[in-house]
Order: C-alpha cells, then structure tokens, then sequence
C-alpha cells in the first residue's frame, strides 16, 4: 500500500503538476487502484480528470472514490465520473471569479484586499475605510501614520 497526500493543494492549484499527484502518477505501473476522497478533490478540470483516468486505463489502474458510489470500470459511472468533474470545474471558476470581484471592489473602494501585511506596517481599523498604517515595532493603531488612500 502507497499513500500520498495532497493536503490543501488540490483546491489551489489546477493542473497535474501538484507534488502528491505527481509522485502517484509517477509510480502508476505499482498501483492496482487509486482511492481519493472526491472527484472534485482529484482533480478541478475536466481536461485533467480525463487525463488521469487515461493513464489510470493505460496501465491497468482502477480508480475508485471514498465518497461518491461510483462504479468507474462501467461506462455509466465514467460517464457520471466526468459530469461530477465539469461541476467540480465550475464551481472552481466560480470561486476565482467571486475572489477576483471581491479584491478588484476593494481596490476600488481603497480599502486592504487581505494577504500578508507587509514588515513594518499593520491594518488600521476604520469604519470608512481600510488603512494600512506604517509602525514602528509594536507600535499601537493611534501611534500609527496612515499610508493609503481613504475617500471618507
């Protein structure tokens, strides 16, 4: 038994290059079955999904779900296999497009659009906007000069 994991990568990144993904593929000829937790933890596009069970086919690997009862040596659950893999793959877009429109209104608006704060500076709380404030040390949010815009 081979175990890999690829914990907190899967929804991160797309492709087939993720490290744990990798090592599995790299040593498909060992393998009889990949289990995974969900279709849409394997894999987040349908172009990807299809690839994987090719190789996995290829060389006579069977994939198998831990969650979705789904027979993937028929063609029915293939079939179904892949229509959870365009979902997976839509709400994967859908989440990138929700992010990229909540930082662009924040950049808008001048607010802080999240992420590490850079050395020296800290979030500023203010009910009309967010500042970034530049401090020295530990230095506490009054003491703080503020270095963004704010339009109230």
């Amino acid at each position: 038994m081979v175990v890999e994991e690829d914990i907190d990568v899967s929804g991160l990144s797309r492709g087939l290059d993720r490290p744990g993904l990798q090592r599995i593929l790299t040593r498909l000829a060992e393998l009889d079955v990949i289990v995974f937790f969900k279709i849409d933890r394997l894999a987040r596009s349908t172009v990807d999904f299809a690839e994987i069970m090719r190789l996995a086919e290829h060389q006579s690997v069977a994939l198998a779900s831990a969650t979705e009862p789904l027979d993937l040596t028929s063609s029915m659950g293939r079939a179904m296999a892949k229509v959870i893999a365009v979902f997976a793959e839509l709400e994967s877009d859908t989440i990138g497009m929700r992010v990229s429109s909540a930082h662009e209104h924040l950049r808008r608006e001048g607010r802080y659009t999240g992420g590490r704060v850079p050395y020296g500076y800290m979030v500023v709380p203010n009910p009309k906007c967010a500042l970034i404030a530049h401090g020295h040390g530990r230095s506490s949010a009054s003491s703080a000069t503020p270095v963004t815009r704010c339009s109230g």
